[in-house]
């Protein structure tokens, strides 16, 4: 009989031991958790996929914000809200838009409450002229400027023809991937912009024999 209690014995504690060993480790627990999950998230840097002004709001979107982020305005700290739907993917700066000079590129950067800081994102609050405008009429008043993006995947973009007594460039924009600049309509008049789409083979020695493409676009200032 004390045999067989100190087996029933044995094999309760080697059930017991097995249930211990069997349950749920703390890593998988911590893993589970959303608390941990953004821990980790913010353990990386934020980043910038676009800006817009909404009154005298500034949106950034993007990933990786932690709560009480901030965002960088031309240099400038700017303390933010996080979007109620969207905490760690949109910030909002209350009176940002204000901070927003219209026809020049800003420089914005996201900042979380480690010292984390994102890639520098160029935004342009104005017109902006891209491939799919290539072949029309725009008309601009005297003063009003755009943001000339002729962006594709495979090809540089180099204007070639306009008329500086028309219009001018402004800035570079080199903040802004893809962009040949920003332009500004300075007299009345009528101009063509015409610009040239490369491959890199075109920069080679010597150049590779693929046909360039182009772009050319007609300006009226008023």
């Amino acid at each position: 009989m004390k045999s067989f209690f100190r087996l029933a014995l044995s094999l309760a504690l080697v059930v017991s031991l097995a249930h211990i060993s069997y349950g749920p480790r703390s890593s998988d627990v911590f893993a589970k958790s959303p608390n941990a999950r953004a821990a980790i998230a913010f353990q990386q840097s934020p980043k910038i996929a676009g800006a817009r002004v909404e009154k005298k709001k500034l949106i950034v979107t993007g990933a990786d914000f932690s709560p009480g982020a901030v965002v960088l305005i031309n240099g400038v700290k700017h303390k933010t809200k996080n979007d109620g739907a969207s905490p760690t993917t949109v910030l909002i700066v209350k009176k940002g838009g204000k901070k927003i000079v219209d026809g020049e590129v800003t420089s914005l950067r996201v900042e979380n409450t480690g010292g984390l800081q994102s890639n520098e994102f160029g935004f342009f609050d104005g017109p902006s002229v891209t491939l799919e405008d290539g072949g029309k009429t725009i008309t601009l008043q005297v003063g009003e400027r755009f943001l000339l993006f002729l962006k594709s995947p495979d090809r540089t973009w180099t204007v070639t023809q306009f008329d500086s007594g028309v219009i001018r460039k402004v800035a570079d924009a080199q903040l802004i991937e893809g962009a040949q600049g920003v332009f500004e309509a300075v007299s009345r008049g009528q101009t063509q912009l015409v610009a040239v789409g490369e491959l890199p083979c075109h920069k080679s020695d010597p150049p590779c024999m693929a046909l360039t493409l182009g772009f050319e676009l007609k300006i009226v200032v008023e």
